[in-house]
């Protein structure tokens, strides 16, 4: 068996809704499996906790580091900025 990894997930819009429970049913394309779902919409814009730019999350992101508390170039967790200090505006 080879290994499991994180494959694109696509979004798909439908003009009719004439075969919806069809489409939705389809569990493989090309003897690939897939999961067809409901789209959920996000409340709220999504922010990256890499980068920290809006619009996708980190698990998709290979831009740099970004650290929110001081705006440096290196994760947060390795910021050694403290709840006392000024805030940092990243965006």
């Amino acid at each position: 068996m080879g290994t499991k990894r994180a494959c694109p997930v696509y979004k798909v819009t439908l003009d009719h809704l004439n075969h919806v429970e069809a489409f939705k049913n389809i569990n493989s394309i090309f003897h690939l499996k897939v999961a067809v779902q409901d789209f959920i919409k996000q409340k709220a814009p999504v922010q990256c906790t890499r980068c920290q730019r809006i619009g996708h999350t980190r698990n998709f992101c290979n831009l740099n580091f970004n650290c929110v508390k001081c705006g440096g170039p290196h994760p947060t967790q390795e910021c050694n900025k403290t709840k006392e200090d000024n805030p940092f505006c990243f965006n």
